[in-house]
C-alpha cells in the first residue's frame, strides 16, 4: 500500500495521510507526501510542494524557526 495526502481543494491545507483511496467532495488525495515538518502544512497545487502555513508568531510561540 502506498500513503497518500489528503487536501483540501478549496484552501490546499493539508487534512491528513491515508492509505486509502477515498475522501470527501471537498478534498482531493494527492501521491505527494511531506517529508519535512510544518506546523501547518499546506500544498501548492502549482509547484507541487508544500510550504509553512504557520504565521511567524505562531512559529515563534512553538519555538519553531
Amino acid at each position: 500500500m502506498e500513503l497518500k495526502t489528503i487536501i483540501n481543494r478549496k484552501t490546499g491545507e493539508e487534512i491528513c495521510a491515508t492509505y486509502l483511496n477515498e475522501c470527501l467532495d471537498n478534498e482531493i488525495l494527492l501521491y505527494e507526501v511531506r517529508t519535512q515538518w510544518f506546523l501547518k502544512p499546506y500544498f501548492n497545487f502549482e509547484t507541487r510542494e508544500f510550504y509553512e502555513g504557520a504565521t511567524q508568531e505562531e512559529l515563534d510561540k512553538n519555538n519553531f524557526q
